[in-house]
């Protein structure tokens, strides 16, 4: 967990620290958790999308083996395939982008406190969740992992803490 240098971040353990402290600091502060959520949960979209950039050109997270005609090749020594794969990082990309200009769309229009941020937990957690089924690094063999596994459990969470939430300032 300390070991930074080895560049092995996780865009999900980051985001899970990020909203573990978002709540502290609301809490502490006295301040509304749900009108943050929505402005941090926008901010991480936005944040997302380069992040799945910089993967593709990194040449990481790359899918598994495709027939389809998008599929990529890529000539790296830490790739074990040399057939076209699923450029998972570009569709976590678009995701990210597609979530976050709905959400920005969204907000616009509701005047609900969290629903934008819960929305947009919800989707990105569910299509990274799909897209986890596409991955291809051998060490991702188990489909059912303990990420997709956190991920449900978050989507449950936010979904049961949005059902309770009244939609007044605390």
């Amino acid at each position: 967990m300390l070991r930074l240098w080895d560049l092995k971040f996780s865009a999900f353990g980051v985001f899970y620290g990020g909203l573990g402290a978002l709540f502290l600091f609301t809490k502490k502060a006295k301040e509304s958790f749900w009108a943050w959520l929505d402005a941090f949960t926008l901010a991480t979209l936005f944040c997302l999308f380069f992040l799945h950039l910089g993967h593709f050109f990194n040449g990481s997270n790359y899918g598994i083996p495709t027939g389809l005609p998008w599929g990529i090749v890529f000539i790296s020594i830490s790739i074990p395939f040399t057939t076209p794969l699923h450029p998972t990082p570009l569709y976590s990309a678009l995701l990210s982008f597609f979530i976050f200009a709905y959400g920005m769309k969204r907000s616009r229009q509701t005047h609900l406190l969290g629903v934008v941020g819960s929305l947009g937990i919800m989707l990105y957690s569910i299509s990274a969740f799909l897209i986890d089924f596409l991955h291809g690094a051998p060490s991702l063999n188990s489909k059912i992992n303990f990420l997709g596994i956190a991920v449900l459990g978050l989507v449950a969470l936010i979904h049961c803490s949005h059902q309770t939430y009244n939609g007044e300032n605390p």
